[in-house]
């Protein structure tokens, strides 16, 4: 093998390397522009450590379904001391199916995307989930901004489902109104997710209220 085509091969591999990692560069980019967010498997949810707290309803139990995440309901055999009571409750409905429930959890950013994401691509990444979640079905929801007394601002999403399964007194489809809130610190998003019975929706709104005023972060705690 002359010079000449040692030099062509080599030239040739200088650039099918340096194409190789431009290429995965550019892949890293568009991933954190697309989904910066992290996506755990099975068992990597179940090592998931939770890195906040917050107050517990009076009369709420605590559940847990997922690790990392903090979870607070209210179902049709809750003891009317609850605060506040229960008041409306469906025909056929299970008597173990939450009326109300109040969940937290969080997703953290891929490392690689870090220092790129803000408040705005996490609640965009909120959104998209919920529209591709929905299948066939429009998501309609409404969008708010407020702000939190530690967090600043924070995003609200409002948006109903309806449940074809259960029906209520008037034999109408049960629908459960959703309140989101997204809050975003350290590259690390939190969800603060509310649903309840559209007729006890606005029963529960102070219970929400407190639990999102008491949210905080642990290592902000002291």
């Amino acid at each position: 093998m002359n010079n000449t085509v040692k030099f062509v091969l080599k030239v040739g591999l200088l650039f099918l390397l340096s194409f190789f990692i431009f290429s995965c560069s550019a892949v890293l980019k568009v991933n954190c522009k697309k989904n910066p967010f992290q996506e755990l498997d099975s068992l990597q949810r179940t090592k998931k450590v939770r890195n906040f707290a917050a107050l517990k309803p009076v009369g709420w139990y605590s559940n847990q379904s997922t690790a990392g995440a903090l979870g607070y309901s209210i179902d049709r055999k809750t003891p009317l001391e609850s605060n506040p009571p229960i008041l409306h409750r469906p025909d056929n409905d299970d008597p173990k199916r939450n009326v109300a429930f109040i969940s937290i959890s969080n997703t953290r950013v891929r490392n690689h995307c870090k220092n790129e994401v803000t408040l705005e691509d996490y609640m965009h990444f909120f959104i998209s989930n919920k529209k591709r979640w929905s299948g066939n079905k429009a998501f309609n929801y409404v969008l708010l901004k407020t702000n939190h007394s530690r967090y600043g601002k924070v995003y609200i999403v409002k948006y109903a489902y309806k449940n074809d399964a259960i029906l209520d007194k008037e034999k109408k489809p049960l629908i459960t109104n959703n309140v989101v809130f997204l809050l975003f610190k350290d590259q690390i998003g939190y969800e603060i997710l509310y649903g309840a019975d559209a007729k006890v929706f606005e029963t529960y709104l102070p219970v929400l209220e407190e639990v999102v005023k008491s949210f905080v972060i642990k290592e902000d705690a002291n």
